[in-house]
């Protein structure tokens, strides 16, 4: 043993370990950014949206193998329908993205991949343009090969009839409302989300996979 400092540094190396799952990319943040609303409970397909963002989700992790993945969801009212809104869910990585060719010609063609040595079916944005249709919503991607990828899914949806949230929202209303408390008088600090290119990076005028995953931590917070 070598004294306190070596036992504090060992066990902050096994909490950083049991805070990483295993099927996780340590190299790869994920940032998940809600729109505050008023309500986030509105009737639509459920299984619908976990296959949407199962599918999404999922490339955007397979393909990212450093920087960030960003998950976002928005809510705009429809100003001519009451109790009417467009969701949109949003999907950004880091990733090696796609060409323009496969984004144009052979981007929900079923079993086409841009990798065709990658593992999985070729079927996931088929599946999510035909549920996406399904739902009377919008599909719209843009991509880079070797810089990323961005997704946007746009669906209308009506906010819940029901009068009675379920347990979980009241539990999360109780907790919010229980930190807003707490934090009466505090402020807070962010330090470190400022990126800037070391000298001797040639200026490109794009910005880095690191650069990007610190904006988009600053834009969330």
């Amino acid at each position: 043993d070598n004294g306190p400092s070596e036992r504090v540094r060992r066990t902050q190396q096994q909490g950083a370990v049991r805070l990483t799952p295993p099927s996780m990319n340590p190299n790869v943040m994920v940032i998940v950014d809600i729109e505050r609303q008023l309500t986030w409970l509105f009737d639509s397909q459920i299984g619908a949206w976990k296959r949407i963002l199962t599918n999404l989700f999922g490339n955007a992790l397979k393909y990212t193998e450093s920087g960030f993945v960003r998950v976002s969801l928005s809510a705009v009212p429809t100003p001519s329908r009451p109790k009417s809104f467009v969701v949109t869910l949003e999907i950004q990585d880091s990733g090696i993205g796609m060409s323009d060719d496969y984004v144009k010609h052979r981007l929900y063609t079923p079993f086409a991949q841009a990798n065709p040595m990658s593992a999985g079916t070729g079927l996931g944005l088929s599946i999510v343009r035909q549920l996406v249709d399904d739902l009377e919503g919008t599909i719209d991607i843009e991509s880079e090969v070797g810089y990323g990828t961005w997704i946007k899914v746009s669906i209308p949806s009506t906010t819940s009839s029901s009068d009675e949230p379920d347990e979980q929202s009241v539990g999360s209303t109780a907790k919010i409302r229980d930190i807003k408390v707490w934090c009466v008088g505090l402020g807070i600090c962010l330090v470190g989300f400022d990126y800037y290119p070391e000298i001797e990076e040639a200026p490109t005028g794009i910005l880095s996979a690191h650069a990007r995953r610190m904006l988009a931590i600053r834009s969330s917070m």
